[in-house]
């Protein structure tokens, strides 16, 4: 850490240090977790056990539906909040949750945090069981090829996992374990060929880690609490010195998800695997996170009219406006708790940003001890806006503008150093990798324990495509990615659509599809001062009535293009008619929007075969990502590093 952030950080501290002192003595805590239990055993007591590791605890069937509820009455009681017998647990440094979030961690040496600060990370492959292989990133040159033992499970969370893993399949079961064991490494994952069929595995893997280490965490405090309770210092004895084990606020897991559909299913299987034996305001959740009464849902109806992974985005309640905080208490799991005495957070970024903006006076001091941060369907985000994961992350593990009732005492010295966010743990899942995605993991993972990513090669899908079409990609080159916009603007302006009016073929019943909506914006305005040019438009900002409008002028012959952005593909999955050109201003994200559009002429048009379709893809060298999808990775390594410009397939 530099002067300037360390004075920062040192004057910031000192002035809650000061706060707090003020306020130290007039409440505990307002949620009541850390006050003394009425009864307290001694220090050293034994505490009878009341569950063995073999019972089955609780096993909740999962519907697509509702979820049953636990009857409390009927359900064995499980004490979260147990205080164990010794300090063996705490003391075990092989233990990764110790090591990783222990009070003194090894893992912030200064030589460490030089390395950090650097940005020098050393990359391998690395092969892990049904995973796959994986890019490793880490800080030690030395670490081992096999995988590191994974933080220890309560037992009770161990009993409820076996019976969620036996309603999995063989090959899900497999999967399911070998990536509990990653993720219990605490080290960053991202997992960039999420697959719906294989989420399910993923979800019991994470939320089991996930409330693994809310209780080991929310234990800990307990038992410190109770030592704390039980000193005398009448007998001139030092109070316990070794009971900094909290960070600035309660919250330790953060769910960031895109749509409400995501949060049901998250919460269902997180409370499918708690140990607690009821949930509170669970009714309420399911009125506000599925569809409303009376509400059809048509993806549901009839999925196979639609591609399944936009029936697996879409079906339900898809509000990208949301947030709630969850509790684990003694009995219970209680949803729509308050954040600063919530344990876990569940979020949307957009509903994230509009609560921080809207009163910053609050600020997001609640994302401040964050240590576990899992973003699922990071696609669907980049197709809201991207601004907000980032201002997100922008948030994240920020010291805190107020005190919050804080013991300065407890607090881990890791917390007061700024270093959080060196320590957070970040699971992140995607079916493809993006470079605003790469960005993001590459510069905002800072975790010293490593990161890991999954290591893919493309087939390509030009094997799905209608045989007979003629194929073209035209590269232009560009100097560097911030120029990439204009360059790309210029060669499409004055290269390509001018040989388009020239033909009497291609300069009618042609679709130009634009992936970025401000290369969009700037195209039909271009068209509009050009005024010579007929066109229509189909954007995601359309309503039903232009769109249909766009869509009959087009396909009746009124208008010679279309200008269609890949938000709108995205969103509404409309096979648009009447086209027999397509120009790919730039490559689509999602690779499987190629083979979809080029589909789209064949379906109610009879007599049309591929030699009266004809498509032109417009890319450049930083289109590599989205290039391989389409083409395959060793094609796409060919045509970056080709010093040609023009490439067909057939």
């Amino acid at each position: 850490m530099d002067d300037d952030n360390f004075n920062s950080v040192s004057t910031k501290l000192l002035t809650l240090l000061n706060v707090s002192a003020t306020k130290r003595d007039n409440k505990r805590r307002q949620n009541g977790d850390l006050e003394p239990p009425a009864k307290r055993l001694k220090l050293g007591g034994k505490r009878k056990a009341r569950l063995s590791a073999e019972v089955t605890i609780l096993d909740i069937p999962v519907t697509d539906g509702t979820l049953d509820h636990v009857n409390a009455s009927t359900a064995p009681v499980v004490d979260i909040d147990e205080v164990p017998d010794d300090d063996a647990e705490a003391t075990d440094t092989k233990d990764p949750f110790n090591e990783h979030f222990g009070t003194n961690t090894s893992m912030l040496s200064e030589s460490v945090l030089k390395t950090l600060d650097s940005g020098k990370w050393t990359t391998r492959s690395r092969k892990i069981g049904s995973l796959g292989s994986f890019q490793e990133s880490s800080i030690d040159t030395e670490s081992s090829e096999d995988l590191s033992p994974p933080a220890k499970m309560e037992d009770k969370l161990v009993t409820i996992f076996k019976s969620r893993l036996n309603s999995l399949s063989d090959e899900l079961k497999i999967l399911c374990t070998d990536f509990t064991k990653l993720i219990g490494t605490y080290e960053d994952v991202f997992i960039s060929n999420r697959d719906g069929s294989k989420q399910k595995a993923f979800r019991e893997a994470v939320t089991v880690h996930a409330l693994n280490h809310v209780l080991r965490t929310r234990r800990r405090v307990l038992k410190n609490n109770d030592r704390l309770a039980h000193f005398d210092d009448s007998k001139g004895a030092e109070p316990p010195s070794d009971v900094q084990d909290q960070g600035f606020t309660r919250p330790k897991v953060l769910f960031l998800l895109p749509l409400r559909n995501s949060a049901l299913a998250w919460i269902q299987a997180l409370i499918s695997n708690s140990p607690t034996s009821q949930t509170e305001n669970y009714t309420r959740f399911l009125a506000e996170y599925s569809l409303p009464d009376g509400v059809k849902d048509r993806l549901a109806e009839t999925p196979e009219n639609y591609p399944r992974d936009h029936v697996d985005t879409f079906r339900g309640n898809i509000d990208d406006s949301f947030r709630f905080g969850l509790k684990l208490t003694r009995k219970a799991l209680k949803l729509f708790t308050e954040f600063y005495s919530s344990d876990i957070i569940v979020a949307s970024p957009l509903g994230l940003k509009l609560l921080i903006e809207k009163d910053k006076s609050k600020s997001a001091d609640f994302l401040s001890s964050i240590e576990i941060l899992v973003m699922d369907q990071l696609d669907v985000m980049s197709m809201q806006n991207w601004e907000h994961v980032q201002f997100v992350f922008g948030h994240l593990n920020k010291l805190p503008n107020e005190t919050r009732d804080s013991d300065f005492s407890r607090i881990k010295p890791w917390y007061l150093d700024g270093h959080a966010a060196k320590l957070r743990q970040t699971l992140m899942f995607s079916p493809y990798e993006t470079p605003e995605i790469r960005a993001l993991y590459n510069k905002s993972l800072t975790n010293v324990a490593g990161k890991l990513k999954t290591e893919q090669r493309f087939a390509g899908i030009l094997s799905h495509i209608p045989k007979g079409i003629q194929q073209t990609f035209t590269k232009f080159s560009c100097s560097s990615p911030i120029h990439e916009p204009d360059a790309r603007f210029e060669y499409f302006t004055t290269q390509v659509m001018p040989a388009l009016l020239k033909s009497a073929v291609r300069s009618v019943n042609t679709m130009i599809f634009v992936p970025s909506y401000f290369d969009y914006v700037r195209l039909r305005n271009h068209f509009k001062e050009t005024d010579t040019i007929s066109y229509t438009t189909l954007s995601e900002d359309a309503s039903n009535a232009e769109i249909a409008r766009a869509r009959h002028q087009f396909f009746s012959g009124n208008k010679a293009f279309v200008l269609m952005t890949e938000r709108f593909h995205f969103y509404r999955r409309y096979r648009i008619r009447g086209f027999k050109n397509l120009i790919l201003y730039g490559l689509p994200e999602h690779g499987n929007y190629y083979e979809e559009l080029l589909t789209m002429p064949f379906h109610d048009t009879e007599g049309i075969d591929g030699g009266d379709v004809s498509v032109q893809a417009v890319f450049c060298q930083y289109d590599f990502l989205r290039l391989e999808r389409v083409v395959g990775t060793q094609d796409a390594r060919k045509m970056i590093r080709s010093q040609e410009d023009v490439f067909t397939f057939v």
